[in-house]
């Protein structure tokens, strides 16, 4: 149980450590996003923000009297993910970061193993919605996260320490 509960406080402290690089990797650059892109970004973002209130219950046509809203969230969060991800793929192709095919093999039985398909058979399905890209992309953004957090100078802080007062 010790050993357990150490586990979860090192992987909490290695998520805050990688959102905070981002984060400040992120507020560190500053660029124009294609504007088809950020379409479809976000597009998807407002799909995932109606299918999370649905499975939560959350009625439509609460839904449809606050679209303005969740459409402006969904922009937000879009230009930040597509921010990111052009950042990430120049690192990446700055420092020869690829995602290896044994990688792709794992990840994708893996993800097989969660959906209970056979391996061959979900690669098929990720094969038929263009997902094999999306897998590809998730490695390498671990990948390129992995190789921020080895070289990025990490200080502590107390907690509240430099916000203001």
């Amino acid at each position: 149980v010790r050993q357990d509960l150490q586990n979860e406080v090192n992987s909490r402290q290695k998520r805050s450590i990688r959102n905070q690089l981002v984060k400040a990797l992120s507020d560190k650059v500053s660029f124009d996003l294609p504007e088809s892109t950020l379409q479809v970004e976000t597009r998807n973002v407002v799909y995932e923000m109606v299918s999370e209130n649905q499975r939560r219950g959350v009625p439509k046509e609460l839904m449809e009297q606050k679209k303005d809203e969740i459409y402006n969230a969904a922009q937000g969060i879009a230009k930040e993910r597509l921010k990111v991800s052009f950042v990430f793929h120049k690192i990446s192709e700055k420092e020869g970061i690829r995602a290896e095919q044994h990688e792709m093999n794992t990840r994708i039985t893996l993800m097989a193993q969660a959906n209970q398909m056979a391996p061959q058979k979900f690669l098929q399905e990720l094969e038929k919605r263009n997902g094999v890209a999306e897998v590809y992309q998730q490695i390498i953004h671990e990948k390129v996260l992995d190789f921020l957090h080895e070289n990025a100078k990490i200080e502590d802080v107390p907690a509240g320490a430099g916000t203001p007062a």
